[in-house]
């Protein structure tokens, strides 16, 4: 009984390593989606600044979209606590 105990552990050893690193692999995908919301932000209020899309009614209706999916986006946070990554 020992013994199955020993390899059940063993078992669950190995998987939770095998999760750990697929969530640190998923953490720097996050992280990379978080960098490309911020800049594409940053983008879009510079464009938005100039006025540039203002005088066009169509591209000025799809840009204020783009804008409203940008907003969208702004909400996600992906970076983690700073306590929360020292349980791992």
């Amino acid at each position: 009984m020992i013994r199955n105990l020993y390899k059940t552990q063993k078992i669950i050893i190995k998987n939770n390593e095998a999760l750990k690193a697929e969530v640190s692999k998923a953490l720097v995908v996050f992280g990379s989606i978080e960098e490309k919301i911020i800049w594409s932000q940053t983008i879009l209020n510079d464009i938005d600044k100039k006025g540039i899309f203002a005088s066009d009614d169509e591209i000025g209706w799809f840009f204020k979209n783009i804008q409203l999916i940008q907003d969208e986006l702004n909400g996600f946070q992906f970076r983690i606590n700073p306590e929360s990554k020292k349980e791992t």
